[in-house]
């Protein structure tokens, strides 16, 4: 339910930063029409508008890497919806914008997306320190959900956060929180686990970010060309004059 008054706002919305689950998610559900109705209005495809609002709203309450959440700016003096459809035609601004660039794929990644500090650019190198690195995010892996686990990693390799929500049965909205929630939570066991067996290691999040990302891609590079030489080698085997 809608809330009636400022007071009745300032209170959903300070239950929201200090983590209410029943909290977010009533957030979500009073305001995600809404808003996606006015995005609609303002220029916006309807598959885009639900994935922004969903994407928008997860930010409102939960950090997004450094940033804080979004409500955190919310002022009292103006009224929450009001100040909701401002900040979202922003967004929504802020997305045309990096579409009409037209620039590569590493950039082109909203700055709303959870994922987007897993984009590999040029990760320094870990050295003697993999070992910690290694054993800190099998330990934050063993803390989250299976299942949001998996949601973020096909994000991170590329599919659409929609796609994966219909798939799945899902609202944008959900499939939004349940990512951020994940990476969340990866971030803060992953460096909680580091500080206790090295209190001087002196990477930051988003520097293992981007190693573990590079690590993933390395990985999946070598399973492909593996892939592409067993698929080869049994083709020979059934066509052996091939290439002679």
């Amino acid at each position: 339910m809608e809330p009636k008054n400022r007071i009745e706002e300032q209170t959903l919305v300070s239950r929201c930063l200090s983590g209410e689950t029943e909290a977010q998610e009533s957030f979500h559900q009073v305001y995600n029409q809404s808003l996606i109705d006015f995005l609609i209005n303002s220029g916006a495809e309807k598959s885009d508008a639900r994935e922004l609002i969903a994407n928008f709203l997860t930010e409102c309450v939960y950090h997004n890497g450094s940033r804080e959440p979004r409500l955190l700016k919310w002022s009292p003096q103006a009224p929450l919806l009001a100040w909701l459809r401002r900040s979202a035609k922003n967004y929504f601004r802020d997305f045309v914008r990096k579409q009409s660039r037209q620039q590569p794929l590493d950039e082109q990644l909203p700055t709303n997306d959870p994922t987007n500090s897993l984009v590999a650019t040029s990760p320094p190198s870990l050295g003697d320190d993999s070992e910690i690195l290694a054993d800190a995010l099998r330990h934050a892996r063993q803390s989250v959900p299976a299942e949001d686990y998996v949601l973020a990693t096909l994000v991170c390799h590329g599919i659409k956060q929609g796609h994966v929500a219909t798939i799945l049965g899902y609202s944008n909205a959900k499939v939004s929180r349940k990512i951020a929630a994940c990476l969340q939570k990866l971030k803060t066991e992953t460096l909680a686990y580091i500080k206790t067996v090295d209190p001087h290691f002196h990477f930051t999040w988003e520097d293992l970010s981007k190693i573990a990302t590079n690590f993933l891609n390395e990985r999946t590079e070598i399973e492909a060309n593996s892939e592409n030489q067993e698929s080869y080698n049994l083709d020979l085997e059934e066509n052996p004059t091939k290439n002679r």
